[in-house]
């Protein structure tokens, strides 16, 4: 990405999405009603107190929903580094059922420092680099988003500028980011990857795109609150602040995740290692998930050990080609 966005902006961003959404967004989840049926509907019966509303209510009640969800959600910001272990981590995350307490807030809007997947749409690839998510009744529900700034037609767009530029500014609005598709994660259920869809018109294809989308998110909830990563809590800045407090938003820190520093035992044993068994050579161990029984929810949870070399300090490294270095 070309202009990726900051930990310190997260706030802004946050609030030029909900204006975006007051704006246009009934428009567009009028759209999304009438290409999308089906999941309109499910999306009204999980609401309970709406029913046998006209499209233009649904979207108007959906709208409301959808801008709560943002306006009202902690801030998270997710480091370069700790996106990429977030994504790998994710690719391999095993069956689980995840719990309320998984979540590091109840309710967020959170950024990743760089995409986790790009949506592809037409001839257009867009970065996913954010989501928001919030109860839904024994769930969460999550909606993505990528950003629209960094898109092939965006850039046509700007370059033309002048009536061009202002004829497509309801396309766009006033911030960088656009819907690109919703899940649902039921609480003590195993999540269902099959249930992230675009509608009806969703296509066999696009199936991987979207259970990476949710395996990263939840990959980062449990990331959040486990060793290998540490939080600091951003303020926004003082023209930041002002900006938001004139615009009656509510200003609050930014949590933001990164990745800890690996510490260096002074030897690593690998998992599973002969007691009294003597190694000649070390070997990198990559990361991976490892099921630990938790008494207090009675059931398994996935912790993310950590890529480390096993073996003695002063014997060769076998398989050296084989080691990546993350860069943070």
């Amino acid at each position: 990405m070309d202009n990726p966005i900051e930990a310190r902006q997260v706030p802004e961003v946050r609030q030029n999405l909900v204006e975006d959404l007051f704006r246009i967004g009934p428009e567009q989840m009028l759209r999304f009603i009438r290409d999308h049926p089906t999941d309109a509907r499910l999306l009204e019966a999980s609401a309970r107190e709406t029913s046998e509303l006209t499209e233009q209510e649904l979207a108007a009640y959906l709208t409301v929903e959808t801008i709560k969800r943002v306006r009202d959600a902690e801030l998270f910001y997710v480091s370069d580094a700790m996106t990429e272990v977030a994504v790998a981590a994710g690719a391999s995350l095993p069956a689980f059922r995840l719990m309320p307490e998984d979540l590091p807030a109840p309710q967020g809007f959170i950024v990743w420092g760089s995409p986790i997947a790009w949506a592809k749409r037409d001839p257009r690839e867009a970065p996913v680099v954010a989501a928001s998510w919030a109860p839904d009744g024994d769930a969460v529900g999550v909606s993505f988003y990528y950003d629209h700034t960094e898109t092939a037609l965006y850039t046509q767009v700007i370059e033309k500028g002048g009536a061009y530029l202002r004829g497509h500014r309801n396309m766009f609005g006033v911030g960088r980011l656009s819907m690109t598709s919703e899940a649902v994660f039921t609480f003590r259920e195993e999540p269902d990857w099959t249930g992230l869809d675009f509608g009806e018109d969703t296509r066999p294809e696009d199936m991987g795109y979207l259970e990476s989308l949710g395996r990263t998110m939840i990959a980062t909830w449990l990331l959040a609150s486990q060793e290998i990563a540490t939080e600091e809590r951003l303020d926004p800045d003082r023209g930041t602040r002002r900006r938001l407090e004139r615009q009656g938003a509510v200003v609050q820190p930014i949590r933001l995740l990164t990745l800890r520093r690996a510490r260096r035992p002074g030897r690593a044993e690998p998992l599973g290692a002969e007691p009294g068994r003597n190694y000649h050579h070390q070997w990198v161990v990559r990361g991976h998930w490892r099921n630990h029984w938790f008494p207090s929810r009675q059931d398994h949870k996935p912790i993310w050990i950590a890529p480390y070399i096993a073996g003695p300090e002063d014997a060769p490294l076998i398989g050296a080609e084989r080691v990546n270095v993350l860069r943070r």
